[in-house]
C-alpha cells in the first residue's frame, strides 16, 4: 500500500476505501488504484481526502520510504561487504 497513513485513518473512523470514495466523489475501483499507485490522486482529491478524513493532507499522503542506509547509493554502486 502506497499511503498507509490513510489507510489507517480511514480505519481508525471506521470506514472502508468504499466509504471514503464515495465520501469524496470518487468510484471505489478509482480510490483504489490511486491508493496502491497504480494512478496518482490529485491535488483537490488529496485535499479533499484529508478533509474528509480530518487530518493534515501532508500526514495522509505520506508514504513509506526505507531509512537512508538501506537505500541504494545515488552513483549506483553497490558497497561491497567482507
Amino acid at each position: 500500500m502506497r499511503y498507509p497513513n490513510l489507510a489507517w485513518a480511514a480505519k481508525r473512523n471506521g470506514l472502508t476505501h468504499y466509504r471514503v470514495a464515495t465520501g469524496v466523489g470518487m468510484s471505489e475501483s478509482s480510490f483504489s488504484r490511486r491508493l496502491n499507485g497504480r494512478f496518482d490522486f490529485s491535488a483537490a482529491e488529496r485535499e479533499k481526502i484529508a478533509v474528509f478524513l480530518g487530518h493534515p493532507m501532508d500526514w495522509v499522503f505520506k508514504e513509506i520510504s526505507p531509512p537512508e542506509s538501506l537505500q541504494r547509493p545515488k552513483d549506483g554502486i553497490e558497497l561491497m561487504t567482507a
